[in-house]
């Protein structure tokens, strides 16, 4: 078999005519073979990552009350409609989106979570409440302040999107608090390039252990608060409450390094700028990637009536991208673009994170003089 022409397509794919078919499929003389553009792309580029096709949106606490969307939920769940997909490229894009209008139903939150893909299954059930309960084997399920955070960093998977349902949300408090970690961890791992700040290279070399031990249940994993992906971003791992013992036998000053590093993370991720507040109402519903947004949130007051219930549940990463992956064309770009657009924005990006203030403050705590 032997190629005789090779034309453009209309779609800019190509129209390969061979000299004879195979002879599964007659052998004819003169057949033509149609690639499509898409194809061709996706063949050509395998290892496109699809974060990069979707794009990524950095945000603090006054950029994000303009971008987050509240979807109706019956649009949500409707087959493949674009309000399906307008969740997903949120959830890629900027790591959070809203649902409004949720049925006060128990099983809302895993009809949510199984439009998207199989629910994570963990210690704490398919699906888990939050609401504060007598002796509680964690914080969460108090009323007291929840500080910012990602949840269930000592299991393997970390659940990569969590869901959570609002049923009740009737007592003084209790608004969620959320921020965009990567944004604040790929500026301090742009500072950690600079040799003046190297002691902030303590983030990506120390690991933090995690850990959970009650009614049973035993787990533990150690991971760095920084870890640099190769494509100038920075993956965060940050969950002060569900800290376990440290073992480790660090030096004093490679602790200090740490502990200072840590510190300008904390500050930054909690500062007016970077919060995102919100109430969450009975039948609203957020979505946010547990590996990127740190979440939290205030104190309530129980005693003075009124209650607060929320649902939750997860989904794994390899899951959830396995369905991102299928998004259509208006919703996510083929990889060749990704790759251009990618090199023409990421110097554009950095500067664009240099010039703000939240680097700015960063950087005068780290000077060694601060």
């Amino acid at each position: 078999m032997e190629i005789t022409k090779v034309r453009l397509t209309e779609d800019n794919g190509l129209a390969v005519t061979v000299d004879k078919d195979m002879k599964s499929h007659g052998g004819s003389a003169g057949h033509e073979v149609l690639l499509s553009s898409q194809w061709l792309d996706e063949l050509l580029s395998p290892n496109a990552p699809l974060e990069l096709r979707y794009g990524r949106e950095y945000w603090d606490g006054s950029e994000i009350k303009d971008k987050v969307r509240r979807i109706d939920y019956e649009a949500f769940m409707q087959d493949e409609g674009t309000a399906f997909w307008d969740v997903i490229r949120d959830i890629m894009r900027l790591g959070i989106v809203f649902l409004r209008n949720v049925p006060r139903d128990e099983e809302s939150v895993s009809r949510i979570a199984l439009r998207i893909a199989n629910i994570q299954e963990t210690f704490y059930g398919r699906t888990f409440d939050v609401r504060a309960k007598p002796n509680a084997e964690n914080v969460a399920y108090t009323s007291g302040y929840l500080g910012l955070h990602q949840d269930l960093l000592y299991l393997e998977p970390v659940p990569f999107v969590q869901i959570l349902h609002c049923i009740d949300n009737s007592c003084q408090g209790g608004e969620s608090l959320f921020s965009d970690a990567e944004r604040v961890g790929t500026m301090l791992d742009l500072l950690r390039r600079n040799p003046q700040y190297s002691f902030l290279q303590r983030l990506v070399e120390h690991t933090v252990p995690y850990g959970y031990a009650r009614h049973g249940y035993r787990y533990g994993q150690n991971r760095p608060l920084l870890r640099p992906t190769g494509r100038n971003e920075c993956e965060v791992y940050w969950s002060p409450p569900f800290q376990a013992e440290w073992r480790e036998g660090y030096s004093a000053q490679e602790m200090a390094d740490w502990v200072l590093g840590a510190r300008i993370f904390e500050e930054a991720v909690n500062s007016p700028t970077s919060l995102y507040q919100t109430r969450m109402e009975p039948g609203d519903c957020v979505l946010f990637n547990n590996r990127r947004v740190l979440h939290g949130r205030t104190a309530f007051d129980l005693d003075g009536g009124g209650s607060r219930w929320l649902r939750g549940t997860y989904i794994s990463k390899q899951d959830f991208l396995s369905k991102a992956s299928y998004a259509p064309g208006s919703h996510v770009s083929s990889p060749r673009d990704a790759r251009e657009r990618t090199a023409n924005d990421e110097k554009a990006r950095q500067a664009a994170l240099m010039a703000t203030n939240t680097y700015k403050e960063m950087e005068a705590k780290a000077r060694p003089d601060a």
